[in-house]
């Protein structure tokens, strides 16, 4: 049987190998549970052996028992690589397919990012060394459909296994994220421990650095969410996919081109009509926002007509609204920012106001902002709909919305 001092030993002999995982050990508790005690957490439907949920990491005793000590070290890395990279806090959801699909197949794309991440510390830590043969081994030989994913994100492996309807992957050993509650006492504790896992970070970080040159595996290998951070694009569009829409059923998935050097979005190729029927996008034309203005714009342009906007009103605007573009989805394509009219201050707020107070404003309509971010963006009870920030030059702090930085 497998105990809880069998794991605090594991944990000390894999610190003694990688001592720059050490602060990533201490941010949530680690719990060996025998099968009745795990199937009360976990539901029955679900592998009986290890997963980790927002606030805690759990072990099946029989199941970690049955493997050797160098998969367990592995193991141990798998869950506690879901932290690190920051995978237990992610919102991010895809609503185009039920919940139970979305989390299953959620967990295999991050399963294969933490897989890959455990073979390369593993690698590190012994080069030249057989994977058989290593101090920390994969807890499950590596498929060879891995190879494909290494160094990817979960988010573009998830895309990735998304846009393959033909496709159905093996069922990974890890179901992270099941058995969470929405109390407001486990959401405290889920911001309490991102909070924890973000100072582990620089910590382990920091680590690493000073470690450089004395121990195995450490000069190159640093444990860090960076890689896993979204692109602006790709939140914008899952914003947008994310409004409330009577015509939503009608919605296929946004598909990237990860092969393309610049990353493109194309629509969907299946008939259907668009699935948002009007996106209001002010662009602030005051002075700092010229340059390579027109870039960002032919992105959000080209997520405009991916995620099926049927009718794009562009909002030029500095102090109040200098002109209105009024564009349907099959002329998307095609439209280019040419000039920018106005050049003045920066005020959205009076456009906000005209926009809304004219007697053909589409309610409800999201409010997509492109601006440098020197304003006062409070809106109030302005009754927009769903607003998000794209700044060009500094964050926007404003009481509404979503904010990205986009330079």
């Amino acid at each position: 049987m497998f105990t809880q001092d069998d794991l605090s030993k594991l944990t000390k002999s894999l610190v003694t190998r990688l001592p720059h995982i050490e602060p990533f050990l201490f941010v949530i508790p680690m719990r060996v549970l025998s099968p009745e005690e795990y199937q009360a957490k976990i539901p029955a439907h679900l592998p009986q052996t290890a997963a980790c949920t927002s606030t805690e990491f759990l072990f099946q005793s029989e199941f970690i028992a049955q493997a050797p000590a160098p998969q367990q070290r592995g193991l141990i890395l798998h869950e506690i690589l879901h932290g690190a990279l920051e995978h237990l806090s992610h919102p991010w959801r895809d609503k185009t397919i039920t919940e139970e699909s979305f989390f299953r197949l959620r967990n295999i794309a991050q399963d294969v990012v933490v897989e890959n991440f455990v073979a390369e510390l593993s690698e590190a830590d012994q080069p030249g060394v057989k994977p058989a043969d290593r101090y920390i081994q994969n807890f499950m030989p590596l498929p060879d459909s891995y190879a494909k994913y290494k160094g990817w994100n979960w988010r573009d492996v998830y895309e990735d296994l998304r846009s393959q309807a033909d496709v159905q992957p093996n069922d990974s050993f890890d179901h992270h994220g099941y058995g969470d509650d929405n109390t407001p006492e486990a959401a405290q504790a889920r911001a309490e421990a991102e909070r924890l896992w973000k100072s582990a970070q620089k910590a382990s970080e920091a680590a690493r650095q000073a470690l450089a040159g004395n121990a195995p595996g450490i000069d190159n290998i640093a444990i860090t969410a960076a890689a896993e951070k979204v692109r602006w694009q790709d939140t914008l569009a899952d914003f947008l996919q994310s409004i409330p829409s009577p015509e939503r059923k009608t919605w296929t998935k946004v598909r990237r081109r990860p092969f393309c050097t610049r990353q493109e979005y194309r629509p969907s190729k299946t008939g259907e009509q668009p699935a948002l029927d009007h996106v209001y996008l002010f662009v602030d034309t005051s002075g700092s926002m010229h340059g390579t203005l027109a870039t960002v714009a032919a992105d959000i342009l080209g997520l405009m007509r991916a995620v099926q906007v049927s009718t794009l009103e562009i909002v030029y605007y500095d102090v109040g609204v200098q002109r209105r573009d009024v564009i349907d989805f099959d002329d998307m394509e095609g439209y280019t920012i040419t000039s920018m009219p106005g050049g003045g201050g920066t005020a959205v707020r009076p456009a906000m106001e005209e926009v809304v107070g004219s007697p053909d404003y589409v309610q409800g309509a999201p409010f997509v902002v492109l601006t440098d971010g020197y304003d006062d963006y409070n809106i109030g009870s302005l009754p927009t709909g769903p607003l998000v920030w794209l700044s060009y030059e500094k964050p926007v702090n404003s009481d509404r919305g979503v904010s990205l930085l986009v330079k």
